[in-house]
C-alpha cells in the first residue's frame, strides 16, 4: 500500500496540477518553517505519508536545537546521584526507613 502512494507522488503532475502541487509545498514549506511538528503539517496538507513531508524538515528554524535541549535535559537529569535509576525507574537500594523518615 505504501508503494502506491510513493509511485503517485513520484508522477509528473497532470497538466494543470501544477499550480495545485506549487501552492501545496508552498504551504507545507511556511507550515514547517513556522515551527509546526512535521506529523501535524502532514495531517493539514493531506500527505498520508510522514516520508512526503520529511523533505521539508530542513526548513524548520531550530530543527536541531529542540532535540539538543531535549538530550541535554536528559543528560543534566542523569547526572543527579539519582539520575540514573531515576531514568530507569528504579528506587534506590541504599535507602532504609530510616534514612527516608530522617530526611523528611
Amino acid at each position: 500500500m505504501t508503494d502506491e502512494y510513493l509511485k503517485k507522488a513520484e508522477k509528473p503532475p497532470a497538466a494543470g496540477e501544477n499550480e495545485t502541487r506549487r501552492k501545496l509545498a508552498t504551504i507545507t514549506c511556511r507550515l514547517v518553517q513556522a515551527g509546526i511538528p512535521l506529523y501535524e503539517v502532514m495531517h493539514l496538507t493531506g500527505h498520508k505519508l510522514l516520508k512526503l513531508v520529511q523533505r521539508y524538515a530542513h526548513l524548520a528554524p531550530d530543527y536541531a536545537d529542540r532535540a539538543i535541549q531535549a538530550l541535554d535535559a536528559i543528560g543534566r537529569e542523569l547526572d543527579t546521584p539519582r539520575g540514573h535509576k531515576a531514568a530507569l525507574g528504579l528506587k534506590n537500594p541504599l535507602q532504609t526507613k530510616s534514612t527516608r523518615s530522617s530526611a523528611g
